[in-house]
């Protein structure tokens, strides 16, 4: 799922030799690795590997302390939930 966050799904309607275009946001987080708290988000994985890291560590956070990964909408609004 990584790149534009385009993906190819086959819905229900189509025939089984076809495919629709579904859009799925993509987002890369950073979060505390102690507890999943969210301290920055970026959507479609528009920023480099690391980005958010440095963005942590220049907001005070432990570069061991954090940890950044890409993750779906619905994992998203989950971490939402929770911070």
């Amino acid at each position: 799922m990584l790149g534009f966050g385009a993906i190819a799904d086959r819905h229900p309607d189509v025939p089984l030799s076809g495919f629709a275009f579904v859009r799925e946001i993509i987002m890369r987080v950073c979060v505390l690795k102690a507890t999943g708290k969210l301290i920055e988000a970026q959507s479609n994985d528009a920023a480099e590997y690391g980005t958010l890291i440095a963005n942590a560590v220049t907001a005070g956070y432990s570069e061991e302390d954090v940890e950044e990964k890409i993750v779906t909408e619905a994992e998203f609004k989950e971490l939402l939930k929770e911070s």
